[in-house]
């Protein structure tokens, strides 16, 4: 059998960093990593470029992120998030390659009374969940076989996230206001890796026709930002005071979500895919955080 080429984009991000730190554990597969020098997703030529690796599979870790600049930096948010996606999906399709894309739970932002579905209305209100949203679009238009997944609070041990924003704050400050009214769920960015390559693994790197869409991809659990907090410090043994505060006590250029709580049944029906709960994730992360963050 001959090995499946995987192309991952945004190869310095925390998910392509995430599968760059297992993907020796997937023999099967042959990997190619790149970053944005590497392979500029919003330049039809850089992705033309790709086309040497004769790609099965490309994974899409490549993003605009910077939620709250997006909101001043419209046109560059969306020449990643929007056109780039677009040309990558055009690529996948003239490669007869499959695409696995990730977006965010920014594009529900509402509040249906339970754990959000993939078939609930979305209703972007920043520019970030704006061009995610149009990104999706796109590749759901363009190509045959993806899958797109919508996460939440993703973090890893050495990026700049919440927990590693959390660790280095802890280390100069006595106390910390922390919004306790978004709900959701943390996502450990090595459960969404393992997740995807060892479904890829089962599947002999094919997608299903049945199986082709979007999925809501989280640890389990709920949670909210202040009790996330608490429970990092809790776990390291950090004595710090953390109080509570609403989302309108720290207004931030760009509106987030109050409820990201998302439904796992397809993922775990569809796929065969579970998440670990967030608590335990948490843990495992933790005991790989570096030092001097």
């Amino acid at each position: 059998m001959n090995p499946v080429n995987i192309i991952v984009l945004g190869a310095h991000g925390q998910v392509g960093k995430a599968f760059h730190h297992i993907h020796q554990q997937y023999p099967k597969f042959r990997f190619l990593f790149l970053d944005r020098k590497s392979c500029d997703i919003s330049s039809k030529e850089s992705i033309e470029n790709l086309r040497t690796f004769h790609p099965n599979i490309i994974i899409n870790c490549a993003a605009y992120t910077a939620v709250d600049l997006a909101e001043s930096e419209i046109d560059k948010a969306k020449l990643v998030n929007t056109e780039g996606s677009r040309l990558l999906a055009a690529f996948a399709e003239r490669q007869k390659a499959s695409l696995i894309h990730f977006s965010t739970d920014y594009v529900y932002h509402h509040n249906p009374g339970r754990a959000l579905k993939e078939t609930d209305e979305t209703n972007p209100q920043s520019i970030y969940a704006q061009t995610k949203l149009e990104g999706e679009l796109a590749i759901s238009e363009i190509v045959d076989k993806y899958l797109i997944f919508r996460t939440s609070w993703v973090y890893d041990q050495e990026s700049k996230n919440f927990v590693t924003t959390m660790l280095r704050l802890a280390e100069s400050r006595k106390s910390l206001s922390i919004v306790s009214d978004q709900i959701g769920a943390p996502t450990y960015a090595h459960d969404i890796a393992v997740a995807v390559l060892d479904y890829l693994d089962r599947k002999n790197g094919v997608i299903g026709h049945n199986e082709v869409g979007i999925y809501n991809l989280s640890n389990q659990g709920v949670t909210n930002w202040f009790e996330f907090a608490k429970a990092i410090f809790k776990a390291k043994n950090i004595d710090i005071e953390v109080k509570p505060i609403k989302t309108s006590e720290y207004p931030t250029p760009a509106s987030r979500p109050l409820w990201s709580v998302m439904s796992s049944d397809k993922l775990n029906k569809e796929l065969k895919i579970s998440l670990p709960n967030w608590k335990d994730s948490l843990h495992n992360c933790l005991k790989l955080v570096v030092n001097n963050l």
